[in-house]
């Protein structure tokens, strides 16, 4: 039961905030709109991978520590050189 919840809430994180993500992108970046969207679903599953599910909870509920904060900051970062570099494939698990 408990790793259904888990399951379902990390998928809900994930299509939260890849939403919120696309949604606050800069409109006018010369990054093609499809671009974006792969950067903020690769972003959103490499942070969900990171975070606990209390973490997740928090962010859903607009609960944003410093500690989470960079680490959104990491995958984003992360996922925009793999999406802009050209190397666009699986996400890398390089830690």
């Amino acid at each position: 039961m408990q790793e259904t919840f888990g399951e379902e809430l990390r998928g809900h994180f994930i299509s939260s905030a890849t939403a919120i993500c696309v949604e606050k992108a800069p409109k006018s970046s010369a990054i093609p709109s499809d671009t974006v969207q792969q950067i903020c679903s690769c972003a959103s599953e490499k942070t969900a991978d990171q975070i606990s599910i209390d973490d997740m909870s928090k962010l859903i509920g607009g609960e944003v520590g410093g500690e989470l904060k960079t680490k959104i900051k990491q995958s984003a970062v992360e996922c925009a050189k793999e999406m802009i570099g050209g190397t666009a494939s699986a996400p890398s698990s390089k830690k």
